[in-house]
């Protein structure tokens, strides 16, 4: 299923990426901080992929939801969860921001 055929059933999330958890090199949650909150977000079942900025310039074996992503931006579309649950991710959209300012090490 595409992801235009959910749009009325997703809500958006952006924000930074604090961590992604993996098994295996699968991706199964992915925490975003905004605005001082930090959401973790679970993958499962509904899970369509992802997708990253074409100025992030990753080899093949890092173009992945396991690697380098932490404090990247990030656009999330996903699932409201019922209560006591994670929302469930449907598409992530890894972002560059070429015209914000850089973090000094």
């Amino acid at each position: 299923m595409e992801l235009a055929q959910y749009s009325k059933e997703l809500s958006v999330a952006e924000g930074i990426i604090d961590s992604s958890s993996c098994e295996k090199s699968v991706p199964s949650e992915i925490a975003i901080s905004a605005n001082g909150k930090k959401s973790v977000y679970r993958i499962d079942k509904s899970f369509i992929g992802y997708g990253f900025s074409d100025t992030i310039w990753y080899g093949t074996d890092h173009f992945s939801l396991c690697h380098h992503l932490q404090g990247m931006r990030v656009v999330a579309r996903f699932h409201p969860a019922a209560a006591g649950h994670s929302d469930e991710l449907v598409w992530v959209e890894v972002r560059d921001d070429i015209d914000a300012p850089k973090k000094a090490d």
